[in-house]
């Protein structure tokens, strides 16, 4: 009978679990400080202006007026707008922001694509991760299976 070496194991499958479970410690740890401290741990991507500072290009941050609606005013075309106080957008020469939150003094907004929670990224990242995983192993398998057929002892072994 001839010595057969055991398959040695891969040096990788540890680590994996370790990432993927210091990832997870991550978010969690995340979630908990937002929860306990739920204002200091606002989106560093967002901006805050006061009255009088640009929003998007010549469009200024014109404060609340009586009845609590936000103003904005264009400084070339000397126009006003106002969108109610429950308002989520504000868009203005092609471009689009997200209102965040607001005071009769200042306004905190971000772009569009800034405006995502980060646990959204999170998900959006580990569900592109896990697609590719999946397509990996079964890329795996198959190949697998080919070798399997075409593998060199089976065409020793027939003769």
């Amino acid at each position: 009978m001839r010595f057969v070496a055991k398959k040695a194991r891969s040096p990788w499958v540890q680590p994996r679990w370790l990432i993927v479970l210091a990832i997870i410690s991550a978010t969690f740890i995340f979630e908990i400080m937002r929860w306990i401290i739920p204002f200091e741990s606002r989106n560093p991507l967002y901006q805050e202006v006061t009255i009088g500072e640009p929003v998007i290009a010549e469009w200024v941050y014109n404060g609340v007026d009586e009845e609590g609606y936000l103003r904005f005013f264009n400084r070339l075309d000397d126009q006003t707008v106002v969108l109610p106080p429950d308002s989520h957008l504000f868009g203005a020469d092609g471009r689009f922001v997200v209102l965040e939150h607001h005071t009769p003094t200042s306004l905190t907004y971000a772009e569009p694509i800034e405006a995502l929670p980060t646990r959204w990224i999170l998900v959006i990242l580990g569900l592109i991760a896990a697609f590719v995983a999946l397509i990996l192993w079964r890329f795996q398998i198959w190949r697998q299976k080919v070798m399997k057929k075409f593998h060199p002892q089976r065409r020793i072994m027939r003769r």
